[in-house]
């Protein structure tokens, strides 16, 4: 079985996250309406502060450009494939997500690539969202930092459509930050019921250097 179409595994598949936040007041009754008085207009009510709540610096060290080193195991045995790629962070939404752009262009699965990186306060957990050309499915991804061993580890847990078949996958994603200049990423994926594949296989890798300034 070829391997780099179950390529979800990658860490280079897709994935997206919509939140709808109510904006309620404290109290229902708190007007002389009684549905919230003038903060329920807007009158008073204070401004969603701008900027994320990254207690650990991970979006500002995605933030800028990068060349990406990019190594995917297609099938057990054989030799991986390498190639190059460009990729940009920047900041979107008032400072609260982090955006990536890449397009891979070489190799047998060439496409386009946009991400969002997040600190969720509720859960206190980062959050990653992949959209890619190479198909139309949505994950989500999360998980927390060590910052001991400078790791995020963020898993999923989704279906994918692969010849004919729905497959269920379990995806675990490591960043391993050596500085703001460094960091590399690899993907782990976990193929559930799938005859002759079993267990968690490393299936991409890829090592980011930032550019440096002109």
């Amino acid at each position: 079985m070829k391997r780099f179409a179950l390529f979800g595994c990658a860490g280079l598949l897709l994935a997206a996250l919509i939140g709808l936040v109510p904006v309620l007041s404290q109290d229902m009754g708190g007007g002389s309406d009684g549905m919230g008085g003038d903060e329920a207009c807007g009158g008073t009510a204070e401004a969603h502060p701008t900027g994320s709540q990254d207690p650990n610096g991970i979006l500002k060290m995605l933030n800028g450009e990068w060349t990406c080193d990019f190594t995917a195991w297609m099938e057990p045995g054989t030799d991986p494939i390498k190639m190059k790629f460009d990729l940009k962070g920047e900041w979107t939404l008032d400072e609260q997500f982090i955006t990536t752009n890449y397009e891979m262009k070489e190799g047998p699965f060439p496409h386009k690539g946009i991400e969002y990186f997040s600190y969720n306060e509720a859960t206190q957990e980062y959050e990653a969202i992949r959209i890619t050309s190479a198909s139309g499915s949505i994950i989500v991804f999360h998980g927390k930092y060590d910052e001991k061993t400078k790791t995020l580890e963020m898993k999923a847990e989704y279906k994918m459509a692969w010849a004919g078949a729905i497959l269920d996958v379990k995806g675990r994603n490591v960043y391993k930050f050596e500085s703001a200049e460094k960091h590399t990423f690899t993907g782990y994926s976990e193929y559930v019921g799938l005859e002759g594949v079993e267990g968690e296989m490393k299936e991409v890798e890829i090592t980011f250097d930032r550019k440096k300034t002109k």
